[in-house]
């Protein structure tokens, strides 16, 4: 089974308890692998099943389950002089354009993953090229680096908190990405697979509820 660094890993964690209850006989080899590393291995049939996060542009040939979307949003320190504009989590977010933070600093994930291209995207859209402080594996790091008031970034929703701190804001291109489980094409699919699925599904669902 193929998880994403840091969030696949922290799902698997909260989840795996309640499927081994059901299936304590069944094994489960966990693989921490970039999405692009899941993508090729799954092709080449090396694991079973992966659970990505990317946009429909990022698919390949194999097949995909989708289980839920996910904004990108911009957190920004709220000694920022636009932070009075922005919102809060559980709100309605303002949108705004990264335009108005193109000579900011920003923390942002390495090259190679799936939030970076699409970060890169969006700044390449606006034709901007904001500076660079951090180039980090972790969106808690790209969460905390707002926090403590030395940059801007953008990262996904659940990886937001509520703090005095921080100012969040809708990105005017709208960004989203998926959550989805994806396996090779023509394969079949077990009920375990199915049901660890579900799971997962359930997991998300509640991660992305602001009252939860």
């Amino acid at each position: 089974m193929g998880l994403t660094p840091e969030r696949g890993t922290e799902m698997f964690a909260a989840i795996y308890p309640t499927f081994y209850k059901k299936y304590p006989a069944i094994k489960i080899e966990p693989i921490e692998l970039t999405v692009k590393q899941q993508q090729y291995e799954i092709a080449q049939g090396k694991i079973d099943i992966g659970f990505l996060t990317l946009q429909s542009s990022q698919k390949t040939n194999d097949e995909y389950i989708h289980i839920c979307s996910e904004e990108i949003i911009l957190g920004v320190p709220i000694s920022h002089p636009l932070a009075h504009l922005g919102g809060k989590l559980g709100e309605k977010l303002p949108s705004i354009s990264l335009k108005c933070f193109e000579n900011d600093n920003f923390a942002i994930m390495q090259k190679g993953s799936t939030l970076r291209e699409i970060y890169d995207n969006l700044i390449t859209g606006e034709e901007i090229f904001p500076p660079i402080l951090l180039e980090t594996r972790s969106c808690h790091t790209l969460f905390d680096m707002v926090v403590e008031g030395i940059c801007c970034s953008v990262f996904p929703i659940s990886y937001a908190k509520h703090n005095s701190n921080i100012s969040y804001f809708s990105i005017k291109q709208n960004p989203v990405w998926e959550i989805a489980a994806s396996y090779k094409k023509g394969c079949y699919l077990s009920g375990a697979a199915k049901e660890f699925i579900t799971i997962c599904s359930d997991y998300w669902i509640r991660k992305m509820s602001p009252s939860l």
